[in-house]
């Protein structure tokens, strides 16, 4: 293989050489013809970010430009008959609300609720109504400092975490359907999309309307 130097003279190189000079020069074409855009980060979104505060409890602005303040994370005393606070003290139940919120994901600490839940048939019915609504009971465990899972309240549970009913609701609910733990979050379809059949009888009026001559409409007037 032959290859000129810098001064213009040609003199043969080995082949092991001039497969390193060509490799490089390709390597340098490459490098100058790659484009100018922005590497996707994912995680640098301001939706992503706000997903993230959220889950942690921290405060954050929401969408509409509202501050949120963050959770308060005092102590939790429901006085039920299951006596949750003598189960779960406060020290406790401030580490499993760090447990809870280290997750950072909405899926996570969806399947993290499935798992403390337990749901089960209705063992008894106080309606009167002959086809009730009420097709599950939930029971609700937290694990003690000696790492038993204990049988607490719904809220106590919800309040530890501080969570709302609706989310524990959504979370029993794929429980008992089987269905996976998935944050739907900003992946709905938008409300003010045109219907796909709206835009095929557009696409089919404009196929049939016959092409205008715009050279002979001056010529008529």
């Amino acid at each position: 293989m032959v290859f000129c130097d810098s001064v213009g003279s040609s003199q043969p190189l080995s082949d092991d050489v001039g497969l390193a000079m060509y490799v490089e020069a390709e390597e340098t074409v490459v490098e100058q013809c790659r484009g100018r855009k922005r590497t996707r980060n994912v995680d640098s979104w301001k939706k992503n970010i706000r997903k993230r505060k959220r889950a942690r409890g921290e405060e954050y602005t929401s969408t509409t430009g509202k501050t949120v303040p963050a959770k308060s994370c005092s102590a939790v005393d429901c006085h039920c008959p299951l006596k949750c606070a003598e189960k779960i003290p406060g020290e406790r139940q401030s580490a499993l609300r760090k447990q809870f919120n280290a997750f950072e994901d909405w899926s996570l600490q969806t399947a993290f609720i499935c798992s403390q839940t337990k749901v089960s048939k209705v063992a008894r019915k106080y309606s009167t109504a002959q086809h009730s609504r009420r097709k599950y009971s939930n029971s609700y465990y937290l694990s003690n400092d000696e790492g038993i899972d204990v049988r607490v309240c719904k809220v106590f549970f919800r309040t530890v975490f501080g969570i709302n009913d609706g989310r524990i609701a959504r979370a029993t609910t794929m429980k008992s359907q089987g269905l996976p733990k998935i944050d739907n979050r900003g992946r709905h379809r938008p409300h003010n999309k045109t219907r796909d059949e709206d835009v095929e009888f557009v696409k089919q009026f404009i196929a049939v309307c016959q092409p205008m001559n715009l050279t002979t409409v001056g010529t008529r007037t």
